[in-house]
């Protein structure tokens, strides 16, 4: 078994190497090195049993012993009888680094031999039935590409001892680790077996998702309802995501490096998989898992979303009111099972009490201004509320200062444009000249359309 481990700090990673580490020790090994880059203890054996522990080892000589043991894969693999494979278990070796990043980054000499090392020991192990484990936060530039190409697993921790394990050639597998189950037998260290061999408990039925979904018009204050979200149960991990900056993978992946996982750096990873270790990332400890803009979830990304809400303590959402025609809301699996909170903008009145309730101290004009220039969105009314009470009057003049577009102004433009264009057709006696004329001018006044924009917007 070639084994990967990945999962960052309080992922459980550390609890999943102890019970491989205790696991393997119940066996007999020719050479055993086990290596702890946080603190460079090293504990090793040789083939007459007895363990040496050393502790605060130099790089470089860690490297040497994984140099050597490189080096004896030859001798080793010279050695076998005809037709004898695996090898009997008292003739494997047993390797196990924890934070191998210790060793392999770099570009000094050290780094250099540590990868080629591992490399070796990745490529030529497997005839052998040598059982090699090297953990890290993640593999991006502490698993050299080799290694990685040769692993036989991928154990990924994604947050309390929950984890996701996936091999080439079978179906990914997940769990949770046990730390106070009994050990297994030596024997379940392999590919196959590893789950017996962290000992992964039983998950219980999780109960159904308390979500809430606040549905509101633009400009209604969806996603400040949804910043703004208490939740039943005060003190859960916070995880927010917005469907409208993400595309479907992207979404997984954010999800993952806000429950603090470590996201698969394959690019061949399947949305399956992504899928189901963002479930498993968002089921490891109490979570609030808050979504914006459900409204524009696409058809493949709808099961998703239905996942990640279950896997969840509690959840809101935030979106548009259904379309009138009901067969193209593809959010309607995801609105019927949620509690709706309508939201709508909020008049004059409610405007000025929160836009007083953030900047007590605001003036009646300033107030004024506010309310004007929020549109009854509660979280304009918020940002101009503490603009003005960080700046003063000048940002109210600025506020004040801008003005929403009238419609009689959009309409004397495009009466003008018109009159241009048929001063243009009268006064070019040449057709294809008078032609060139016009397109000339439509494509002036689309060049300066945007500063227009600028000048009208509100």
């Amino acid at each position: 078994m070639r084994l990967i481990v990945t999962g960052r700090t309080r992922s459980g990673k550390s609890v999943a190497l102890d019970r491989i580490v205790r696991t393997a020790l119940q066996g007999t090994w020719s050479h055993a090195l086990i290596i702890d880059g946080k603190t460079g203890r090293v504990t090793r054996s040789a083939r007459d049993g007895s363990m040496l522990l050393m502790e605060s080892v130099a790089s470089k000589d860690v490297v040497q012993m994984l140099t050597d043991a490189a080096d004896r894969i030859t001798v080793r693999c010279a050695a076998l009888p005809a037709g004898e494979s695996p090898p009997l278990a008292s003739q494997r070796e047993l390797l196990i680094i924890d934070e191998v990043q210790t060793y392999t980054r770099g570009n000094g000499a050290v780094g250099t031999a540590a990868r080629s090392a591992i490399i070796s020991l990745f490529e030529k192990s497997a005839v052998l039935g040598d059982v090699i484990v090297i953990a890290s936060q993640r593999t991006s530039g502490a698993v050299p590409p080799g290694a990685r190409v040769n692993a036989s697993a991928d154990l990924r921790m994604l947050g309390a001892g929950f984890f996701q394990l996936a091999a080439p050639g079978l179906a990914p597998r997940q769990g949770r680790v046990d730390p106070a189950a009994p050990l297994a037998s030596v024997a379940t260290l392999t590919t196959e077996r590893l789950l017996d061999a962290l000992c992964a408990a039983a998950e219980p039925r999780p109960h159904p998702t308390l979500i809430t979904r606040y549905e509101g018009v633009p400009g209604s204050g969806r996603t400040y309802a949804l910043a703004h979200h208490a939740g039943a149960t005060p003190g859960m991990r916070r995880v927010s995501l917005d469907i409208t900056e993400y595309s479907h993978k992207g979404l997984l992946i954010a999800c993952l490096e806000q429950c603090g996982a470590v996201p698969p750096e394959n690019a061949r990873v399947s949305l399956t998989e992504l899928s189901e270790a963002a479930s498993i990332a968002l089921r490891a400890e109490p979570t609030l898992l808050l979504i914006d803009n459900c409204h524009a979830v696409s058809v493949r990304a709808v099961d998703t979303i239905q996942r990640m809400l279950d896997a969840t303590t509690e959840a809101a959402i935030a979106l548009t009111p259904p379309p009138h025609n009901l067969t193209k809301d593809l959010a309607a699996p995801i609105r019927r099972r949620a509690a709706l909170v309508e939201l709508r903008p909020l008049d004059a009145a409610h405007s000025e009490a929160l836009a007083r309730h953030v900047a007590p101290a605001l003036d009646a004009a300033s107030a004024q201004a506010v309310v004007q220039r929020s549109g009854g969105s509660p979280q304009a009314v918020v940002a101009f509320a503490e603009r003005v009470a960080a700046h003063g009057a000048d940002e109210r003049y600025r506020l004040e200062a801008a003005r929403p577009p009238s419609r009689w102004l959009n309409l004397l433009l495009m009466f003008v444009a018109l009159v241009v264009v048929l001063f243009i057709q009268r006064s070019v006696a040449h057709d294809l000249a008078g032609a060139v004329l016009t397109a000339v001018f439509f494509i002036m006044m689309w060049f300066i359309r945007p500063r227009i924009n600028a000048a009208m917007r509100p």
